[in-house]
């Protein structure tokens, strides 16, 4: 959970200060002498990007809560607690939630307890590089609206949905593959493409529904040869 009264950098607002160098996206902390871990790196490089957090919270499987009070102006037009819920959704629906704080903090207890709510009311299956995700309700289970997962889940209930995983292209080798639950873990699947149909050797020269000059392979004619 970050708490906070200040808006938020972001890649390139380091030019300002003369920051030009990219940052790497690496975990820069130290303890000092108080005993806390500070960012020692901020004077060399550059904020890192939406982008960069985004894939840090995946790969460490984190979800945000963004404990922002309300009014603090940003500009004319939009709240610092608007501009992190666009953070939010920047960042995605299911790994990023805001939540509106009292400016002394003393509603601290209740925003956790919501935060907490919000993080696991829906159970969402997260986009993977390379594969296409289907969901199926099966039980206790109303999809959200962009149909990866199951939406307005009470704690100690149960839902089941079914998995669909198709590979973008064929590969030949077996893999293993992690499939993130936001705020549950990971599922990991191993993967068998099955790239060709078992029919796909049975082939016959110069059939009669080729006109007798091509081969018919799966019910499909092959004049390539």
């Amino acid at each position: 959970m970050i708490l906070t009264d200040a808006g938020f950098k972001t890649a390139l607002d380091g030019r300002v200060a003369g920051l030009v160098t990219r940052n790497d996206g690496e975990c820069h902390l130290q303890m000092n002498k108080e005993g806390f871990y500070e960012y020692f790196i901020s004077p060399e490089q550059d904020f890192p990007s939406i982008y960069q957090v985004r894939e840090k919270l995946i790969e460490n499987d984190i979800i945000t809560i963004f404990a922002v009070q309300e009014d603090v102006v940003r500009d004319r037009t939009s709240t610092k607690n608007d501009v992190y819920r666009e953070l939010a959704g920047e960042i995605g629906s299911s790994r990023a939630f805001v939540q509106t704080i009292a400016e002394d903090s003393a509603d601290i207890v209740s925003v956790i307890r919501m935060a907490y709510e919000s993080v696991t009311r829906d159970i969402v299956v997260d986009s993977v590089s390379g594969l296409t995700i289907g969901i199926a309700p099966v039980l206790n289970c109303n999809l959200t609206s962009d149909g990866r997962g199951c939406a307005n889940v009470a704690i100690e209930d149960l839902v089941i949905f079914n998995v669909t995983v198709t590979m973008d292209q064929c590969l030949k080798d077996m893999q293993t593959r992690l499939l993130p639950l936001p705020g549950f873990g990971n599922v990991e699947l191993t993967l068998v493409p099955i790239c060709e149909c078992n029919c796909s050797s049975q082939i016959t020269a110069n059939h009669t529904s080729c006109n007798g000059t091509g081969s018919l392979v799966c019910g499909i004619c092959d004049c390539s040869g």
